[in-house]
């Protein structure tokens, strides 16, 4: 479901899906806003959202990203004739920021991690999964994902990079006055993967596959600033020790 814009007069009984030179494509809907892989506005709904979806083989991993006012998710897949074939429910409580005695008695408990993955699901056809996010009134999600989760090498090693590139602007008027335009921004990471001398070509010929194609990159499954979707920027293989290669 989406919202679009007449290109033309006398626009009537038109299909939009099938007439793009009749509609122009603005963007989805709020329900279905975090499902879209090209804008940043995030899925809003107090207390409680609900999807059904009819998975094609393959999924195994559902991936969820800029979640903000939530509780819980639970994630629940079935098969027409073999029933329920994973439940799972993660719960997230607040915490304080710091850690003395006072902050965490006393201090403000809204402290979440905002990104967190589901594994485990059957990767076959056929199947149905129920994903159902409570929160509270300022519940948003921005980002849902589904697809198959490849895991490569060994953790993330020390000296990852985290950070966002902003786009807000000042905006300076005819009189010389400068406002602040607040604008969105992209998170950007890097990190050291080290990787098996067994797997190395393999992980090589992975990552040229995916070149210039979105993907969900997951350096640490506890850590939501070294999770990202997008595409990767660059990468080098260094060949210097005989078990294990490093991937910058």
């Amino acid at each position: 479901s989406a919202i679009y814009v007449s290109l033309g007069a006398s626009n009537l009984n038109f299909d939009p899906l099938t007439r793009p030179d009749k509609w122009g494509r603005v963007m989805p809907t709020n329900r279905w806003r975090l499902f879209d892989t090209n804008t940043g506005t995030p899925t809003a709904q107090s207390t409680s959202m609900s999807y059904t979806i009819a998975l094609p083989g393959g999924v195994n991993a559902i991936w969820f990203a800029g979640l903000k006012g939530h509780t819980s998710i639970t994630v629940t897949q079935t098969h027409p004739t073999l029933g329920t074939l994973y439940t799972a429910t993660q719960t997230f409580s607040g915490l304080p920021i710091s850690s003395s005695w006072y902050d965490w008695t006393f201090s403000d408990r809204s402290f979440k991690r905002t990104a967190t993955t589901f594994t485990g699901l059957r990767p076959f056809p056929g199947t149905t999964v129920v994903l159902t996010i409570n929160g509270a009134s300022d519940l948003s999600v921005y980002k849902v994902i589904l697809g198959g989760l490849t895991a490569w090498g060994l953790p993330v090693h020390k000296g990852a990079e985290t950070g966002i590139k902003e786009y807000s602007r000042q905006v300076e008027n005819e009189y010389g006055d400068l406002s602040l335009k607040q604008g969105s921004f992209s998170k950007t990471f890097t990190m050291q993967a080290w990787v098996t001398a067994a797997e190395a070509d393999a992980f090589f010929d992975y990552l040229t596959t995916i070149r210039s194609t979105p993907a969900v990159f997951i350096g640490h499954p506890t850590m939501s600033r070294l999770q990202g979707f997008g595409i990767y920027q660059s990468w080098r293989q260094v060949l210097q020790h005989a078990d294990y290669d490093e991937y910058d």
